[in-house]
């Protein structure tokens, strides 16, 4: 086999936004696919219609190409985070902590993989262990099982158990922890902000908990750990981080895959095929970056110059190889009836009181209703828009006289005066919204700071603010003169439902899963 066809195995193509795009419009990434120069894709954003489309997708890719291809997606909520529907849509992985349940997790592993599946998917780049040490982190937030190591630790173990009973690769993320930063590395550098005894007590644990439960691969993280490696930006390229911890400290034998080497903290400043040529120099097996044919004669000429030996280029390869054929013999996933059911109950179950519990249940008579909408990010959210319709028009409908009021993401101050003449009659104000941790998000997975000031002007003119939020715990931080706030751990309708039952009904237990107040 040539060193060519070598090489191409190690590149997972598709970018963040846009994924693979229309195959038939490339002809230079078809060509290296039938070649065999390509050994796997990203399915990225925007988001599929449901699993038939999927399927097609992924066939499409295979068609073209002489290897089992690895197809992965994030599916970091379960199929439900790229599919508009027809198929299971769990809470993030911070629900799943809240409800704190390592038998629910291990199902929504199983659940997740077997429907992957099913589209032809057959590598997550789930789940996320790094633990969210920060109320302000940008991207981590409800991506991650929530605050304490030692749940981190049992949930990704559990959800790494449940991947391998549902036939595919799963990936603990983002080696060696971006839990602690204060930066989005999709748009630049991000550093961990701790120190060596925070990052062994309190990052490390759920990533060797994930090896220890046969984690198949580690993809690793681009913020930068001055203290395990000081010459280096960010861990990706740290051969002291990745050769030096994760294999030989860490014994871990599986695949090693980059973060993506097209965002903004990957060392943008140098070209990207020299990123790939780096991150494989520090330890990297394969690597996810946008398709440039330009890479694989960067590596032939590195390897013809001595920056790395054939056999290190063998060893990568072997695992990438032994990786393939653990899912090349795996027969086919199904969606079932059963599995969306469980899916709503587990959103349901991740339905929490965080503060003002003595002031619930809101009763008829007392409470407008403000609701955002976020109309920027229908494009790549799909399924929100009902979900939130679902929370809206079941608030309401406690009161069909409830006035309501919609407001965008932005909450402009020319908006306020309006909101606040409709919500005058009224002793509460139930704010609706769903809030999220995702890549490049202009408000860092939180409200906007119009919302904030909206919501503090109504505090101050004497009405009791009531957060209804789906997604985020943290904005509870982010809005201390709410007087209630109840919480459910995503954006699905099961969620909205335990958000709804929190409000009107019995109050789920009065034990978020990671902060009462957003403040750690």
């Amino acid at each position: 086999m040539s060193v060519r066809r070598e090489i191409g195995k190690l590149l997972v193509a598709g970018e963040v936004v846009g994924g693979v795009g229309r195959i038939e419009d490339q002809p230079l990434l078809t060509a290296a696919l039938e070649a065999g120069e390509v050994g796997g894709f990203y399915l990225g954003y925007p988001h599929f219609l449901g699993p038939e489309e999927a399927r097609r997708t992924v066939d499409k890719l295979q068609s073209y190409s002489p290897l089992h291809l690895f197809i992965a997606a994030d599916f970091e909520s379960g199929p439900g985070y790229n599919c508009a529907a027809g198929c299971a849509h769990f809470p993030y992985l911070m629900g799943l902590g809240a409800i704190d349940d390592v038998e629910v997790t291990r199902r929504v592993g199983e659940v997740t993989g077997r429907q992957a599946l099913a589209m032809g998917i057959n590598w997550l780049f789930s789940p996320c262990v790094d633990v969210n040490l920060r109320a302000d982190n940008p991207i981590i937030g409800i991506r991650s099982f929530g605050e304490d190591t030692t749940r981190v630790a049992a949930m990704g173990a559990a959800y790494v158990r449940g991947c391998a009973e549902g036939g595919v690769l799963c990936t603990a993320k983002h080696f060696p922890g971006t839990g602690n930063t204060v930066a989005d590395t999709h748009v630049g550098v991000a550093q961990d902000v701790g120190d060596l005894a925070t990052w062994e007590e309190k990052t490390l644990p759920p990533f060797e908990a994930a090896i220890r439960a046969g984690v198949p691969t580690v993809m690793t993280g681009h913020a930068a750990m001055p203290f395990l490696d000081d010459g280096v930006l960010p861990a990706t390229f740290s051969r002291r981080v990745l050769d030096g911890i994760l294999r030989e400290r860490m014994g871990f034998r599986g695949v090693v895959i980059s973060d993506h080497l097209g965002m903004g903290g990957a060392a943008a400043q140098i070209p990207l095929t020299e990123r790939c040529v780096r991150a494989f120099e520090a330890g990297c097996d394969m690597l996810l970056t946008p398709f440039t044919p330009d890479v694989v004669p960067a590596f032939e000429e590195a390897l013809r110059t001595g920056r790395f030996t054939e056999k290190r280029l063998r060893a990568s390869i072997e695992r990438v190889e032994a990786a393939r054929r653990r899912i090349a013999g795996v027969e086919c996933g199904a969606i079932s009836a059963q599995d969306q059911a469980f899916a709503f109950e587990v959103g349901r179950r991740s339905g929490r009181v965080q503060k003002g519990t003595a002031r619930l249940p809101v009763r008829p008579g007392e409470f407008g209703i403000i609701t955002q909408w976020r109309d920027d990010e229908a494009q790549y959210f799909p399924r929100e828009p009902g979900v939130l319709s679902r929370l809206q028009h079941s608030i309401r409908a406690v009161d069909p006289a409830a006035p309501v009021v919609n407001v965008s993401r932005a909450c402009p101050p020319e908006t306020h005066a309006q909101a606040m003449e409709a919500l005058s009659g009224v002793r509460r104000v139930v704010f609706c919204a769903i809030v999220k941790h995702y890549a490049a998000d202009p408000y860092r997975g939180g409200l906007s700071a119009g919302t904030v000031r909206l919501l503090r002007t109504l505090a101050q003119r004497g009405h009791e603010v009531v957060l209804a939020i789906l997604g985020s715990p943290y904005v509870c931080g982010q809005v201390q003169e709410a007087a209630v706030a109840v919480w459910a751990g995503g954006d699905t309708e099961g969620c909205a439902a335990g958000a709804l039952e929190a409000l009107f009904g019995q109050p789920v237990a009065d034990r978020p899963s990671s902060t009462r107040d957003g403040r750690g």
